[in-house]
């Protein structure tokens, strides 16, 4: 694992909504076997900032439903950028629990991605790499 993480999302960022409907206007296939296709021009961005900073990606968004075996197939499948390590938990980890400050997350302790995203550092950072 390197030491730069690219914490990333799929819908709104690789999954456009301009890139569905131009899909769909033209009649062409808007999905496989993972499920909607990645807009080029966003997997072009994703590249240009993978090749700057050689990091290394966890998958935050709702896809990794998925699991990360899946998420890892579909990267190389589809021929994107970079290389996936890890998907972030779907709930804080209690290692993380135990160390936040709970007055300043209470309020938001439903689904939340920066607490999944601090949860997932709290659990590497100890291990060193995935």
């Amino acid at each position: 694992m390197t030491d730069k993480i690219i914490f990333l999302d799929f819908d709104g960022v690789l999954n456009t909504e301009h890139y569905q409907n131009f899909l769909y206007h033209e009649g062409k296939p808007w999905q496989d076997k993972f499920s909607a296709f990645f807009d080029p021009e966003a997997a072009a961005q994703l590249k240009r900032v993978i090749d700057a900073t050689n990091a290394d990606i966890v998958v935050e968004s709702s896809w990794k439903y998925l699991g990360l075996e899946a998420m890892q197939e579909m990267w190389e499948a589809r021929n994107m950028p970079g290389r996936v390590i890890d998907i972030t938990p779907s709930s804080v980890s209690d290692s993380w629990l135990l160390t936040a400050n709970l007055e300043d997350i209470e309020p938001a302790m439903g689904h939340c991605k920066g607490m999944e995203i601090a949860s997932w550092l709290s659990d590497n950072a100890k291990k060193g790499t995935k």
